[in-house]
């Protein structure tokens, strides 16, 4: 027995596909961000153990956020503009035939 099939489940499981990549580069933005935030603690702790003070610490992770890209950057997708179609034209100018054994 054939089975004719509307295309939905295919499209149901390429949506599903998308959603789960999606799902996927957020998770790895927010755990990047989580990392970053780790980082930046610990590097705080060093330089005051150093005996840094808290306003140089600060001044230095401040700088450190304003090089990074912020969440809501990190999370839009890049727009990119696609190729459009061009007509199959030759850029040699047309010359008209008007012989008749043509």
């Amino acid at each position: 027995m054939v089975d004719e099939s509307d295309g939905l489940e295919a499209a149901s499981d390429g949506q599903l596909r998308i959603a789960i990549t999606v799902a996927g580069r957020i998770g790895e933005t927010l755990a990047r961000a989580h990392e970053d935030a780790a980082r930046r603690e610990r590097d705080a702790d060093k330089l005051e153990q150093r005996g840094i003070g808290k306003e140089a610490v600060s001044a230095k992770t401040a700088a450190d956020v304003s090089q990074s890209k912020p969440a809501t950057a990190a999370v839009k997708a890049q727009q990119t503009r696609s190729a459009k179609a061009r007509p199959n034209r030759s850029r040699s100018p047309k010359i008209q035939r008007t012989e008749l054994w043509r």
